[in-house]
């Protein structure tokens, strides 16, 4: 069996997005039916958010096997969707909930907050540029063993400045990501004492 890596996809965007957010929890709750023959089904995924389309989980989600989490191997909070997928993030699906997002909200922002046997935390954020395509900025922090104050330092100032390079490269996101540089800020402030 592969690694197991736990994503936690947090949304930044208007009401229509978290209420979205919401229906496709409840969506996936109740079409996620894992059995012992397919403990790692990715079919929920494809009937909440592909219905009828091709199902290669690699082609769409990036990944082997993705499945939903409901806070059985991850802590949620609302308007968070958790999926646990093989190795590592699934940047695919990552990508479509935001190309779907986009639809309610031009200026949507996905955070993946991730982990996994390789990378202790790691993020993605994604958006729609200007040219209508995926923007995206992340970074981890590696290896597992390496849990000096300096490796922390220098990921959360990274996440602050990936933040700030998504807004300098598409400006209407800022109102969404506004709170969240401000939440990383203050993480990075109360940690490190600046």
């Amino acid at each position: 069996m592969s690694d197991k890596c736990y994503n936690i996809f947090t949304f930044f965007g208007n009401k229509d997005v978290q209420d979205q957010v919401n229906t496709w929890y409840e969506q996936l709750e109740e079409a996620h039916k894992p059995s012992e023959n397919l403990p790692y089904s990715s079919t929920s995924l494809f009937n909440v958010f592909l219905l009828g389309e091709d199902h290669d989980p690699l082609a769409w989600f990036g990944q082997k096997w993705v499945y939903p989490d409901f806070g059985k191997e991850i802590d949620l909070n609302s308007n968070e969707l958790g999926f646990v997928s093989a190795w590592g993030s699934p940047d695919g699906l990552q990508d479509l909930l935001t190309k779907k997002l986009a639809a309610l909200d031009k200026n949507v922002v996905i955070l993946n907050t991730y982990n996994s046997s390789e990378y202790q935390e790691a993020f993605r954020y994604t958006t729609i540029g200007s040219d209508g395509n995926i923007r995206s900025e992340g970074t981890y922090l590696h290896p597992l063993d390496s849990e000096d104050d300096f490796n922390y330092q220098l990921y959360y100032e990274h996440q602050i400045d990936c933040i700030e390079d998504l807004i300098d490269e598409v400006p209407k996101i800022k109102k969404n990501l506004a709170k969240e540089l401000k939440r990383v800020e203050k993480l990075f402030d109360s940690t490190f004492g600046n």
